[in-house]
């Protein structure tokens, strides 16, 4: 095969340089060209290695060649060179890979897992962020940019493998980066899948710190007395400078808002009293605005949420008097401000979701009224040194423990996503395991007509509940 290969070399060689100098001759010179090559065709008794001179190879085919030669037709060079790029593409560079969000490995199929995802937890070391939500959505949407090559470049299932960056989509799958964010594996609660090569590295490490770390909540709490009324200073004021208006001091009165300039004094806004005080760009303009809860009226009071563009002397509130109280909290797992909705003069919730601006004019993302959604409970650890949480229902079971699979704290409320959607706890049976498997707290709930309705369960320092 070698000889052949050599053999066909050498032809290709002298077709080549005589197809540069004929190119351009007229046909009584291809004749002397042709004349030519059968004289150098002469036999030799001197054995080259690599003939590059006249006559060596094939002098029939070549004078043939000669004499018949064309120049090829342009539409052909074209294809040509088409043929040419075509075959670089596709033997030269590195394959795209799949998008993360349709990738399937060890069974799971990452477009169903994700299709149905309401929360998600992003660690970067010892740094972490919660996603809910849109912010799941618009993750997910990040993901999608990422892609996952095919062959596999490490057969290790350890566990403990370089996972700087983490993704957890629910109790039971984590995806792990390396630091360099050029490998991935996945945990599915089973075991850990292979590490394969993700192909565009540098995408992927911008994509997902920008999102996670950068694109957080850039919320300012001046202060909140909501959660504890009796703090109020009545009688006092406070003020606040902050950089993005280096000639501004914004000064609180509990019943008024104001600003002071070198011009002088400017209302801002008043309540009886003003609880609380954020500063966040809900606009995206780079400037934060101003936003409280207050209370107004006289007689009838009712809470409202109003917001204070001062870089654009506009303001926006949301309220509905006598039929419902609106107020603000900041939710510190993603640095955002949140929104409670209650029946007016109650503490029943109704609504809760994140306040945006859209439009022109405020929303609440996430609005839809609970008694809409199926019930959700929540568990609060009693103890310390539990590890994992066991629970089983007539129609289900499952379980909890923490994604880095460090211990519950005491005190800790956790979800019981596997209770969802139930009416009451009949039936309920749950069991609190310490690190080495042993029983550190149970309870059941027989299913009787007696415990119909029953959503509230307290145990000591253990408390299960469906009230957010």
């Amino acid at each position: 095969m070698i000889l052949i290969a050599y053999v066909l070399l050498c032809r290709d060689i002298e077709l080549a340089c005589d197809e540069k100098v004929i190119k351009k001759l007229d046909n009584e010179q291809r004749a002397d060209y042709a004349q030519a090559l059968v004289v150098c065709s002469v036999n030799r008794r001197m054995i080259v290695a690599c003939p590059l001179a006249f006559g060596e190879v094939g002098v029939k085919d070549r004078v043939k060649s000669v004499m018949n030669y064309k120049k090829p037709a342009f539409w052909i060079i074209v294809l040509a060179v088409i043929a040419c790029v075509v075959v670089a593409v596709c033997f030269l560079t590195n394959p795209a890979g799949t998008a993360l969000t349709k990738w399937t490995i060890d069974e799971v199929d990452m477009s169903a897992a994700l299709s149905d995802v309401r929360s998600m937890t992003v660690r970067y070391n010892s740094d972490s962020v919660f996603c809910s939500d849109g912010d799941s959505n618009r993750f997910i949407a990040t993901m999608d940019k990422i892609r996952v090559g095919h062959n596999l470049i490490s057969q290790s299932r350890d566990s403990n493998r370089d996972h700087s960056f983490t993704i957890t989509i629910n109790d039971n799958l984590h995806l792990h980066f390396s630091f360099d964010f050029s490998e991935i594996w996945v945990d599915n609660g089973v075991k850990p899948s292979f590490s394969y090569p993700i192909t565009n590295p540098e995408t992927a490490r911008e994509l997902m710190l920008d999102f996670s770390f950068t694109n957080r909540g850039t919320t300012e709490q001046w202060f909140d007395y909501l959660d504890n009324p009796e703090e109020m200073q009545w009688d006092g004021r406070m003020e606040a400078n902050i950089p993005e208006f280096p000639d501004a001091t914004f000064r609180w009165y509990p019943e008024r808002m104001e600003v002071v300039t070198e011009d002088g004094i400017t209302p801002l806004y008043t309540g009886m009293p003003i609880w609380n005080a954020y500063f966040c760009d809900l606009t995206g303009d780079g400037l934060p605005e101003l936003c409280s809860t207050i209370s107004l009226g006289s007689g009838m009071i009712d809470n409202r949420v109003i917001i204070y563009d001062y870089a654009n002397g506009a303001s926006y509130e949301l309220s509905d008097r006598g039929n419902f109280d609106f107020t603000l909290r900041f939710n510190e797992a993603d640095g955002y401000l949140y929104v409670d909705k209650r029946k007016y003069n109650t503490d029943e919730p109704l609504e809760s979701g994140r306040l945006v601006f859209k439009d022109g004019c405020l929303q609440v993302e996430g609005f839809s009224s609970i008694a809409d959604e199926p019930a959700k409970y929540y568990l609060t650890i009693g103890a310390e040194g539990v590890k994992s949480i066991e629970l089983s229902m007539p129609n289900s079971s499952g379980g909890c423990e923490n994604a880095d699979g460090s211990l519950f704290k005491k005190g800790a409320r956790i979800w019981l996503e596997n209770l969802d959607g139930y009416a009451d706890l009949r039936g309920l049976t749950i069991t609190a395991l310490g690190e080495n498997g042993e029983i550190i707290w149970t309870a059941s709930i027989p299913i009787t007509e007696g415990n119909k309705g029953f959503t509230h369960l307290v145990n000591d320092d253990w408390e299960i509940t469906n009230i957010e």
